[in-house]
């Protein structure tokens, strides 16, 4: 993987978990952690994680168990940084309830021709359309507390580098992107539409609309991460213009 692309995209990352939780510098990683949404492995995980010495994952882990039940909470997920090999991490939460997560890293390489916004189709900013933002989360198969979920993406709203939309077909809420500015990186948060109304017309309209916020913003490096075994998306992204640049793992915790 490029350094470049993954450590743009790691750091945009971070900075996106940070507008929920606090965070703390610990031995081998920074923990992130809040009380308010310690429910949700977004903000109660261990990032950029480099174990500080051969056989030291034990201490580590035990020192981050210890961090975060002293804040009332859970580690639910573990981020290595681009210098730490994943399989260490992987051989001992494996077995300890945790599930890995392998995520591609795509960049756009060059900007694409973007289609027409699909007939009855609009797509609004987040802010002015709350109750329309929060509903587009609801029916979420893939999230354990999509209640949460959707409460934690409206207390995001506020911050001015995050740029959220909502789209609206026959005045209901059918999906979501988002752009979020850290520098002059672009991360974008990758497009949702709602099961029951999906439209692959739907989901390029929304990422044609990001990107070329994008453009207008005259972001440096646009990137995103996309489950690795979601072939049609990564069909759909390169068809924008984005290659994919490597893989980021992460371990995310099964039990509560």
């Amino acid at each position: 993987m490029s350094t470049t692309s993954s450590g743009s995209l790691l750091r945009a990352r971070q900075a996106y978990v940070e507008l929920l939780a606090d965070k703390e510098t610990l031995d081998g990683g920074i923990a992130f952690h809040s009380k308010e949404w310690s429910r949700l492995a977004s903000a109660s995980q261990f990032r950029e994680v480099l174990l500080p010495g051969p056989g030291q994952m034990s201490a580590v882990f035990e020192s981050v168990e210890e961090f975060f039940h002293e804040q009332g909470a859970v580690c639910r997920r573990w981020t290595p940084s681009i210098a730490q090999p994943a399989d260490v991490l992987a051989d001992f939460l494996l077995p300890r309830g945790y599930r890995q997560q392998i995520l591609e890293v795509m960049v756009l390489l060059a900007h694409q021709e973007l289609p027409a916004l699909p007939e009855g189709l609009r797509i609004l900013p987040a802010r002015p359309m709350r109750a329309a933002y929060r509903e587009t989360f609801l029916g979420d198969c893939k999230s354990d507390d999509s209640e949460l979920g959707a409460e934690a993406a409206l207390a995001r709203l506020n911050e001015p580098s995050l740029n959220m939309f909502v789209a609206m077909a026959n005045d209901r809420p059918v999906g979501r992107v988002g752009l979020f500015e850290v520098g002059d990186i672009g991360l974008i948060l990758a497009p949702y539409v709602v099961p029951e109304g999906y439209s692959e017309a739907y989901a390029s309209a929304l990422l044609g609309h990001v990107l070329a916020l994008s453009r207008r913003l005259a972001c440096r490096r646009v990137c995103l991460q996309i489950e690795a075994d979601d072939d049609p998306g990564i069909d759909q992204l390169k068809r924008f213009g984005f290659v994919a640049d490597g893989q980021v793992r992460q371990f995310e915790r099964t039990e509560s």
